[in-house]
């Protein structure tokens, strides 16, 4: 009997210590690393964290998603900053990590990008707001993509993936009436990668090499931020009016686009088609010169159906046109009711225009052509920039001296980046751009010394517009306006 009433005491024990322990046992992984209690910071961090989090799942369940996973905030075990670990076909945990348990030599990385900056901002500052404070949300939105199957991104495409995470960020902290935060964190963020030197191969692209070299690249947080910082930078500029958090449809084509491809296929309205069949050619026997016109058409009718959407009513669609003594594209109005757009090849401008162009890339020391930077200027930029002239000739826009030629010049270039950032094309344009900012450090600028570029550009224009490279400086430095005014 004795015998049992102690067998009966020492369960009973057993089972009191249990209940002991699963009250006051860690929950989870709030412990952080290896069930160790929280420190105060880490305690003030998880809250802060937690507020993100809920804030970020009511804003979808209003959106219509029904959010039943409850994502747990766990502090890493490895020396890995915020991302969603999927556990599991729906559910996962958020993975976060606070700068007191960052390795030193990753603070140090992150110290020394302050430094080089100039910022006023610590290491510590610019850890938290892009890990803890930008990066919730976007991982959150990676949770999203991985366990609601949205966003239109293909499985193994990190590039895609990463800038589906960086623009439902964006989103989120615009809803949340953050815009001016935010563009001070986008600002570091852009003087980060001004001082950082990209991990790519020269002659190679960004996007794939990131793919082909992803498991590498993301276990060494310098080149990983290169690459996110871009994207982050790519998201905000083509953030356009968010009206929604989640990202249904990236809206990432499938076929990459090369310089001579439009930026994207439009369906061609009724009229539009008539227009172009009705068109005469220029030349009916120039078979190379109507296949030409077909990704230029289509980058036509894009800008069209972009300029309709936003309410203005088009008088008519302007005519594509070879000439071979057109050494750029231009926008020719005939009359109120028609007009042109002038354009050429590369086989049939001059042979010393050619030469032109292959020099500033030889001492540009690019690994682009002439023929290359070419069809990405005069028959994709320009294209939209005259689709840009367009618009202002015939919706009386802009309210331009008749000889202020340069802010109508900035204007079209405006138009044209606008466009292509709506399309989905930053990074394309980025790229175009950096080619621009090469060629002009080569370039000797035309304008006499202590004159202002403006002011000499619209005195001297007529004499300008007919020299081929002086004007071209003037043209490529108003790319650049535009592009750092966007």
């Amino acid at each position: 009997m004795e015998n049992k009433k102690g067998i009966i005491i020492f369960l009973l024990i057993l089972l009191l210590l249990f209940v002991i322990y699963f009250l006051v046992r860690p929950k989870g992984n709030d412990a952080g690393t290896g069930g160790v209690a929280l420190t105060k910071k880490q305690e003030e961090l998880k809250g802060k964290l937690e507020g993100i989090r809920d804030d970020f799942l009511n804003v979808v369940e209003e959106e219509g998603y029904s959010i039943k996973d409850f994502l747990e905030i766990s502090f890493s075990e490895t020396d890995m900053p915020t991302i969603f670990i999927k556990d599991g076909k729906d559910g996962g945990y958020l993975s976060v990590l606070d700068w007191d348990s960052l390795a030193d030599d990753k603070k140090e990385l992150i110290n020394s990008w302050m430094e080089k900056t100039g910022s006023s901002w610590s290491g510590e500052e610019f850890f938290n707001k892009n890990f803890n404070w930008f990066g919730v949300p976007g991982e959150l939105g990676r949770y999203m993509k991985l366990t609601k199957g949205i966003g239109n991104v293909k499985d193994g495409d990190n590039w895609d993936e990463e800038l589906y995470v960086s623009k439902t960020a964006v989103n989120f902290w615009i809803k949340q009436g953050k815009g001016v935060e935010f563009q001070e964190f986008i600002d570091e963020i852009t003087n980060v990668l001004a001082v950082s030197d990209s991990p790519t191969p020269q002659g190679k692209n960004d996007k794939e090499y990131f793919n082909s070299n992803y498991d590498e690249i993301s276990k060494d947080i310098g080149k990983m931020s290169y690459y996110k910082f871009k994207l982050y930078i790519q998201a905000w500029d083509e953030r356009g009016d968010v009206k929604k958090v989640v990202i249904e449809d990236l809206g990432i084509p499938d076929i990459k686009q090369v310089a001579e491809e439009t930026t994207k296929a439009t369906e061609t309205t009724e009229e539009t088609t008539q227009s172009a069949e009705e068109a005469p050619q220029e030349s009916s026997s120039d078979t190379e010169n109507v296949e030409s016109n077909k990704p230029l058409e289509s980058l036509r009718d894009a800008f069209l159906e972009a300029a309709k959407s936003e309410g203005y009513e088009l008088k008519y669609v302007p005519e594509i046109v070879f000439k071979n003594d057109a050494v750029g594209s231009s926008f020719v109005e005939n009359n109120e009711n028609s007009g042109e757009l002038v354009v050429s090849d590369w086989k049939s401008i001059p042979d010393d225009t050619k030469m032109i162009l292959n020099s500033w890339m030889e001492k540009a020391g690019s690994d682009w052509t002439g023929e290359d930077f070419f069809n990405r200027n005069n028959n994709w930029f320009a294209v939209a920039r005259e689709m840009g002239r367009y618009l202002y000739n015939t919706q009386d826009i802009g309210e331009f001296d008749e000889n202020d030629y340069w802010s109508k010049e900035l204007y079209a270039n405006k138009s044209a980046i606008n466009f292509f950032l709506s399309q989905c094309e930053g990074e394309k344009l980025e790229s175009f751009m950096c080619e621009v900012d090469r060629v002009l450090d080569v370039l000797c600028s035309p304008t006499p010394e202590c004159e202002c570029d403006a002011d000499y550009f619209n005195e001297n224009y007529s004499e300008l517009s007919k020299d081929m490279e002086n004007y071209s400086y003037y043209q490529l430095m108003l790319y650049k306006k535009a592009w750092d005014e966007r």
